[in-house]
């Protein structure tokens, strides 16, 4: 299964709304801690065939150009795969937690050399939507246990906190620079 990020520059969330419904999608706006593009508003969209994902970018392309809405960044991802040429290997741990646990996951993720960041669609006055992340761009050999010993040891940390987890190899990313200074 693929799975398809678009990026758009755009800042304006009931805007970004109309260009991620005139495709079928649901949007997500991200805020990232640090790095040059803290905020994002992207989509994630999942189908098995690469030409439906190429379907999907030409879509997004020319309803992001008839809007005037540039697009920032395509990035295709598969399930952790070291048997395909890659650009990176991720993994993501979503946290739903209490607002109260901010400065515990933030000082996580800082002993622990991990970007974080959450969604605000997903969170509201109580609670985040927290995603911790880490990347490898060096195809390690042993990338794969050590994501899962990470992962495993946010499980420790957070538990039933902790909603999903995923290790991911991202096989293209137009413009991996949006995370710079993030991840």
């Amino acid at each position: 299964m693929f799975e398809l990020h678009i990026t758009f520059d755009c800042m304006d969330f009931p805007y970004f709304s109309e260009i991620t419904n005139a495709l079928g999608v649901e949007g997500l706006f991200i805020e990232n801690l640090t790095g040059t593009h803290r905020h994002q508003m992207l989509f994630s969209y999942q189908e098995k065939s690469l030409e439906k994902i190429n379907n999907m970018i030409e879509s997004a392309r020319t309803i992001s150009e008839s809007a005037g809405v540039p697009i920032l960044r395509n990035k295709v991802e598969l399930p952790f795969n070291t048997s395909v040429q890659s650009e990176y290997h991720e993994f993501h741990v979503k946290l739903y937690a209490p607002r109260f646990r901010d400065e515990q996951i933030l000082k996580f993720c800082d002993e622990n050399l991990l970007a974080c960041g959450w969604d605000f669609n997903r969170s509201n006055l109580q609670n985040r939507k927290w995603f911790i992340t880490s990347r490898d761009y060096h195809e390690a050999i042993n990338v794969e246990h050590v994501f899962t010993s990470m992962i495993k040891k946010i499980q420790r940390e957070f538990g039933n906190l902790v909603t999903g987890s995923i290790i991911e190899t991202c096989v293209f990313d137009d413009n991996p620079a949006i995370d710079e200074g993030w991840l």
